[in-house]
């Protein structure tokens, strides 16, 4: 069994310019336009260049934005100080944040009614996971997630697409759901008893999708296509209706080619993970950050992987926004797979050591609240091994151990989705071939696992997670 998951898992999918119209550096953070703003925006104090205090990923965001329409004017400038930034537009949707530093010159969208107001920190929360290697490959099932740190099985199924191993994006409020499937998207409702509601099981046919990521304010989610771009790879927009939850038709706002992953880094400012090329700009680069705007435009690269034969399967930012790591897990590559840290710095990204730390088949990593420590989770090495974090030091990944395991060790470890607000910041749900794993960042680079979950009656009778989300 493993070596089919594998093969099927592994087939999915076959410099700087400005980031605004002005050439000149910006000396003060940008105000820019607000989501929905209709106002330009006043700058900010100034300061020195620094690295990024960019906000953390859309999914921890509880702030709130504007629910207007985005702006379709271009970015006034590129900020490159670490200063407050300025006021954002007024408009409709409420006034925009401050752009600061990496603020693409626009502000946030601050202000105003969001589209989705986050849920309570501490609640039990659900979990979802597909089943596309079981007899009925477009089952998916609902699992919950206490506020005690229990993962229990509910027996609420639901029938959706067949599942793709991409982690599911949840809007702030966790209502509605985001699937990668098989060549398209699908869009469920989930309601305060775990009841599920497909919205539309078929959004974006020929999509398919390597990555996921819901806005901050839950009005839209991004979709990475793994394709090249002769063939449809790239950025995907999905609008999201505010008070339904209904899709629209997916719209391409980024030419990327093999588009594997995408990080919010916050203010408007995207890390993308590719297979060199953005934006018509030919590169080698694994890693760019794009500003988002009308049009999109491409900040720097960074090459964590100089070798031929790479496919970045991990890709994680740290909490502060100051840097993001990313895994080589290609089994093609002529090269020992390999996971490095690029820093996000204010006017571009930075591979810190070219070598990386060596490490079987990187898929998936988490990055504990205080980026001092990562879980990786390694696909054909079978394991969850502990990583240590000095993102100021020449070497800044240490290989510690893999995980003490509570209970039967990880068997094909797949994707990873963490908490990041509450009492449960920290907590981490592990997807592997038996079920799902519980494990927990506790302060001090101390990592703790708290069992396996086995979906299933038994090793004979698994059922697979493919692809898993837990509501924000």
């Amino acid at each position: 069994m493993k070596s089919f998951v594998a093969a099927a898992a592994l087939g999915l999918f076959s410099f700087v310019v400005a980031c605004g119209d002005d050439s000149e550096t910006a000396t003060s953070g940008g105000g820019g336009k607000g989501t929905g703003g209709a106002e330009t925006g006043t700058g900010g104090s100034p300061s020195t260049p620094s690295s990024s205090s960019a906000s953390s990923s859309a999914s921890s965001s509880a702030s709130s934005s504007a629910s207007g329409s985005p702006t379709s004017s271009s970015q006034s400038s590129q900020s490159t100080a670490s200063g407050e930034g300025g006021n954002g537009g007024v408009g409709a949707g409420g006034s925009g944040a401050g752009g600061g530093a990496n603020s693409c010159g626009r502000g946030t969208g601050g202000g105003g009614e969001a589209c989705r107001t986050p849920a309570p920190a501490d609640r039990d929360r659900y979990v979802v996971v597909g089943h596309s290697f079981d007899a009925v490959d477009t089952d998916w099932e609902v699992l919950r997630f206490t506020q005690a740190g229990e993962l229990e099985i509910t027996g609420k199924h639901f029938s959706m697409g067949v599942a793709e191993d991409v982690r599911i994006a949840f809007t702030p409020d966790g209502r509605i759901g985001v699937a990668a499937q098989d060549g398209s998207v699908g869009v469920f409702s989930i309601d305060d008893n775990g009841e599920v509601t497909v919205i539309d099981a078929n959004v974006a046919p020929d999509i398919y999708a390597a990555s996921l990521t819901m806005s901050a304010d839950g009005a839209h989610v991004l979709v990475g296509d793994g394709n090249t771009t002769e063939n449809g790879g790239g950025l995907y927009r999905i609008d999201l209706d505010c008070e339904t939850g209904e899709p629209s038709s997916a719209v391409l706002v980024a030419d990327v080619n093999n588009a594997w992953g995408i990080l919010d880094l916050g203010n408007g400012r995207w890390a993308v993970a590719s297979q060199g090329g953005a934006l018509g700009v030919e590169n080698d680069s694994d890693v760019t950050d794009l500003c988002e705007g009308d049009p999109w435009t491409l900040i720097s690269g960074a090459d964590p992987f100089p070798y031929d034969g790479r496919q970045v399967g991990a890709f994680a930012a740290s909490r502060d926004g100051s840097f993001i790591l990313a895994g080589d897990y290609s089994s093609f590559g002529d090269q020992p797979t390999n996971l490095a840290l690029v820093k996000v710095e204010a006017d571009g990204l930075a591979t810190v050591d070219d070598s990386g730390l060596e490490l079987d088949t990187p898929y998936d990593v988490a990055i504990s609240p205080e980026g001092d420590v990562a879980l990786v989770a390694s696909y054909f090495g079978d394991a969850l091994y502990v990583v240590d974090v000095d993102a100021s030091a020449a070497a800044p990944l240490t290989f510690r151990e893999e995980l003490q395991y509570d209970g039967p060790g990880a068997t094909l470890s797949g994707k990873l989705t963490t908490i990041d607000r509450g009492s449960l910041d920290g907590y981490v749900l592990a997807s592997e071939l038996y079920g799902v794993r519980v494990v927990s960042f506790d302060g001090g680079g101390v990592v703790t696992d708290h069992g396996l979950l086995m979906l299933g009656e038994d090793e004979d009778n698994v059922r697979i997670p493919v692809g898993i989300g837990v509501q924000p």
